[in-house]
Formats: structure tokens, C-alpha cells, sequence
């Protein structure tokens, strides 16, 4: 059983229609994927969307599959940027009174 990000449970994803696990086809995805980012979590994140982007490139017709089980979602934070004047993006110097 499969588990969506907000927690509800999700039915199986169907195999592509043109390959059988059992045997090997020499038109499925050979991936080798690197992920660059700094922590497991992330990391993880960044693999799960290669690795959907390149299903929908190889298989356009499971694009709807994959989007319906939120696949092809990007995390969108990225980490905010060091101000002038500041030590670090939102720390700032402490006030006083005299």
C-alpha cells in the first residue's frame, strides 16, 4: 500500500503498458541518477522527480498516473538569501538601548 504526501492511501501504480517486469526489453529507461543536493531527504525528493520526469519523456502516456500520485511535484523552497547589515539571512544584530 502505497502512501500519498498528504497521508491518504494510494492504489499501486500500473506498470508501463509496454513492459513485463520478467523480462528484459531493451527499449525501457536505464537511469543512473546523481543527486547533488546537501541532505537524504532532499536528495530522495530530487530522485523520486527525475526519475518521474524521465518516466513521462519514455512513456508520455503515464504522465497522468504519475501526476495523479503527486510525482511530478517540486518542492518549491529554496534557502533564502544573506541580507547587507544581517550575519545570516534573518539573524540580526542585537538591539541596545545605550
Amino acid at each position: 500500500m502505497r502512501v500519498g504526501l498528504s497521508g491518504a492511501r494510494l492504489p499501486p501504480l500500473p506498470p508501463p503498458s509496454h513492459y513485463h517486469p520478467s523480462t528484459p526489453n531493451p527499449s525501457t529507461p536505464d537511469l543512473q541518477p546523481q543527486p547533488l543536493s546537501a541532505g537524504k531527504s532532499c536528495q530522495a525528493q530530487a530522485l523520486r522527480l527525475g526519475i518521474a520526469r524521465a518516466l513521462v519523456k519514455f512513456d508520455p502516456a503515464s504522465h497522468r498516473a504519475l501526476k495523479q500520485h503527486a510525482l511530478l511535484k517540486r518542492d518549491p523552497r529554496v534557502v533564502e538569501r544573506k541580507k547587507p547589515a544581517q550575519k545570516k539571512a534573518r539573524k540580526k544584530r542585537q538591539w541596545v538601548k545605550r
